[in-house]
């Protein structure tokens, strides 16, 4: 073990289980490395904010020796007005004027934040979506935020490297923005191969492809799930599991009404399809709190029918259990996939181009891209088939998962202790 200690920017919030379970993922990466007694974790929120009162208290049960430290700013794109956002964009600009481009800027700081970069002997970036600038997410404030503590990281001299990221377009200020910033960093990662293509095409230049960090969360390995299948009485073992998604890309406001509705008819067309061609219940999961109003309309439209059940969760400790126990997994949501398949469960992973490429990235990375489907165009007989092949195949396919999981993860340990 490093002694050193070490700042990981950014720590998400619990609102989104699949965001959070980032933060554990990091660190147990990062334990096999440093010290976790030196650890810093700078959150996406102020310390007014709820998020990170309840992002502590969580963090502080799985791991209490991990100190977590307020952001910089507090732009909030869930709770705030336009003009408190608006307000905070000029002050995020100002902070990053100063800190960043002021000599001598940040030596005596108040900041917690800044205190903690200026003691730590390197600044991760924690995995995760966090690189945009394009039609679907263009948001000044944001992007001042995010690549605040690496830009003064690197006016002070400290190293600083971007654990593995999904990256979508980046175009005009963003990509000026961020291209002096990815070119000297220690190191940048990509957590699926589709990123990689993405990024060369945009900055010419080419760096390893990995897992996104939440992989790492079994250490915190728990069979939790038998108390909670009870409640809503599913058999152990004897289920399918489906996450449902119809937010933006970023859960900035939910999609147009004409593709949610899309999406709820074509996930009704493949829950009436498990129904009647096979004697396993459907278990509709809720880990990310943006969806719970849909999760709930597909639950209603199947009020009477018992076999299908519906939890909400947003321990992704909690949640890796219960999908360890499901025959596969339908999935919507990034994290529940990875939670599913860090456990061994196969998935079959649906999405829109819009939302980037990180679930059909992450899935060609672990040789499963037959499994899977763009909703906006799939063909509802070849997701059928795949649901066969994940009913017949599915002690090699768990065999197949691990296997390869177990690979990537070393890889990428080894490529840190560099």
């Amino acid at each position: 073990m490093i002694d050193d200690k070490i700042t990981i920017a950014y720590a998400y919030g619990p609102q989104n289980a699949g965001d959070f379970s980032l933060n554990l993922g990091t660190i147990s990466l990062l334990s096999e490395i440093y010290d976790k007694k030196n650890f810093y974790m700078i959150s996406r929120f102020g310390e007014d904010s709820p998020d990170f009162k309840e992002s502590k208290k969580m963090l502080t049960k799985y791991e209490p020796d991990v100190s977590l430290i307020p952001c910089f700013f507090d732009v909030d794109r869930y709770r705030q007005t336009r003009f408190q956002r608006s307000l905070n964009m000029g002050k995020a600009a100002a902070e990053y004027i100063h800190y960043t481009k002021m000599p001598g800027a940040g030596i005596n700081s108040d900041s917690p934040a800044i205190k903690a970069i200026n003691e730590s002997e390197f600044v991760f970036c924690n995995s995760g979506n966090l690189f945009y600038w394009n039609e679907y997410r263009r948001d000044l404030a944001y992007l001042y935020g995010i690549v605040f503590p690496f830009k003064y990281a690197q006016r002070i001299e400290k190293p600083y490297g971007f654990l593995p990221q999904s990256i979508g377009d980046i175009q005009g200020l963003g990509k000026l923005l961020m291209k002096d910033l990815f070119e000297k960093a220690q190191f940048f990662t990509f957590r699926e191969p589709i990123s990689k293509e993405k990024f060369l095409e945009t900055f010419g230049e080419e760096h390893p492809v990995f897992l996104d960090t939440a992989f790492f969360i079994d250490s915190f390995e728990h069979d939790i799930a038998k108390e909670i299948l009870d409640e809503v009485d599913l058999d152990e073992n004897n289920f399918i599991s489906i996450t449902i998604r119809t937010a933006k890309l970023g859960d900035v406001g939910s999609l147009e009404e004409e593709k949610q509705s899309d999406i709820i008819q074509k996930l009704q067309k493949l829950i009436d399809h498990n129904l009647s061609e096979y004697d396993h219940d459907v278990l509709l999961v809720c880990q990310t709190k943006k969806d719970r109003d849909s999760t709930r309309l597909l639950k209603s439209i199947y009020e009477d029918e018992h076999r299908v059940k519906i939890i909400e969760e947003y321990d992704p400790v909690v949640l890796r259990s219960i999908y360890r126990h499901s025959i596969f997994l339908i999935a919507m949501r990034l994290h529940s996939a990875i939670f599913s398949l860090s456990a061994g469960t196969p998935v079959i992973g649906l999405y829109k181009e819009e939302w980037g490429p990180k679930m059909p990235g992450t899935l060609k990375l672990l040789d499963l891209e037959d499994s899977v489907f763009e909703i906006s165009s799939f063909n509802l007989e070849d997701i059928y088939a795949q649901v066969d092949t994940m009913i017949e195949e599915n002690e090699k396919l768990r065999e197949k998962i691990f296997k390869n999981i177990k690979k990537i993860k070393r890889e990428l340990v080894d490529y840190l202790k560099q």
